[in-house]
């Protein structure tokens, strides 16, 4: 029972670490589209009146 025990727990840290790194990486993913989604709406010359939108909101 130790022993399987020993292994579950070793197993689920195996999976949390693999959870983390796949967050951290989605996290840079999230940051990087939204960069790119800014790029986007300065290109497109959006950007000002979005902001505006906001601020009269």
């Amino acid at each position: 029972a130790e022993n399987l025990f020993q292994e579950l727990q070793e197993h689920f840290q195996a999976l949390t670490a693999t959870l983390n790194i796949r967050m951290e990486e989605m996290g840079h993913r999230i940051e990087d589209l939204q960069k790119n989604v800014n790029d986007l709406m300065v290109q497109a010359g959006i950007e000002n009146s979005v902001k505006e939108q906001m601020l009269k909101a």
